[in-house]
């Protein structure tokens, strides 16, 4: 199992998303997996932290 993005590198690829770069393109720039980048878009929108 992959570990874990830290926030920094999952704001980046989330920036480069918005940017208009695909997932894959976003997840190969920053040398993660092609799903850390849905993923990070997943959690973005719906932070677990706003739960609590």
């Amino acid at each position: 199992m992959g570990r874990a993005l830290s926030s920094d590198l999952r704001e980046r690829v989330l920036k480069a998303s918005q940017e208009g770069v695909s997932d894959r393109l976003a997840a190969a720039r920053f040398g993660v997996s092609a799903l850390s980048a849905p993923t990070a878009r997943k959690y973005s929108e719906f932070p677990v932290n706003r739960l609590l």
